[in-house]
């Protein structure tokens, strides 16, 4: 029989220790990592989502104009005979209330601006050169689709369905990220009212634009539809920068340019059980 002395129980009893610590270390080590894995892959796809809400959120502002673009109403008080007490109440102050658009624009056939309104009051003055740019493109985007489709004459397709046309996108104007909204004003042909008064939509028709700012409105509305934390907009040189802890989305322009990055607190709920 082997004789085990005391010394050298005690040295196997020592290094079962040893290896049992470096096993718990080992383990820990390699739970703290897995959890940094599963956090990272979860912060990029909360990345993704924020990044598709910005445009989700331009699709909305944009179908929320629709209705007020393509109405027999909004042709005879724009296109026909320009009315400005009409058009502040149901352009200019319905798109600010209903749609979180502050500036529009209206633009005559010819291109020259008919009126402005900021907040639905009338407004002096011109658009800023960023805001322009901006409803250069847009307004390019219309008016390619408005000749695609060609004239609409009521009189020889009574009741038409009339496609809308609008354009939206995301820029700078007046200094600041934005989402903008371009639609062609046109009747809808398949109204009772435009049956009755046989309005026809000959040739080329106004165009509103309207800008809406990336205010605390909308990442209000960020907030609350992607249950993000702390959610701000960054714009010059801290737009690159985020803390440990924070997660970013970038704000790009209808150029594919970084106007801006949303940021917000990003919870590493793994990590934190993991630790």
């Amino acid at each position: 029989m082997q004789d085990i002395s005391p010394g050298k129980l005690k040295s196997a009893s020592t290094s079962a220790i040893a290896a049992a610590g470096l096993a718990i270390v080992l383990l820990g080590f390699g739970l703290v990592f897995g959890a940094k894995l599963v956090d990272d892959l979860a912060q990029a796809r909360e990345e993704r989502l924020v990044a598709n809400g910005l445009q989700v959120r331009s699709e909305a502002i944009r179908n929320c104009t629709i209705g007020q673009m393509t109405w027999d109403e909004a042709y005879k008080n724009v296109a026909l005979q320009y009315n400005r007490e009409w058009a502040q109440v149901n352009i200019a102050k319905w798109l600010n209330v209903n749609c979180g658009l502050e500036r529009v624009y209206i633009f005559a056939p010819d291109g020259h601006l008919i009126d402005t309104f900021f907040n639905s009051e009338p407004s002096a003055g011109e658009a800023p050169e960023d805001t322009k740019r901006l409803a250069t493109w847009l307004i390019h985007n219309v008016r390619q689709a408005e000749r695609q489709r060609g004239a609409l004459r009521f009189h020889d397709l009574p009741g038409r369905l009339v496609l809308p046309i609008t354009q939206s996108a995301m820029g700078v104007a007046g200094g600041a990220p934005s989402i903008a909204v371009a639609g062609l004003v046109q009747p809808d042909l398949s109204s009772p009212s435009a049956k009755k008064s046989r309005v026809d939509a000959l040739g080329p028709a106004p165009v509103v634009v309207g800008v809406g700012s990336i205010n605390q409105a909308y990442l209000q509305w960020m907030t609350q539809n992607y249950l993000v934390k702390r959610l701000h907009l960054e714009v010059g040189p801290a737009m690159g920068r985020s803390g440990a802890d924070e997660a970013s989305a970038p704000v790009l322009d209808y150029r594919g340019r970084e106007i801006g990055a949303l940021q917000w607190t990003y919870n590493r709920v793994a990590r934190e059980l993991a630790i």
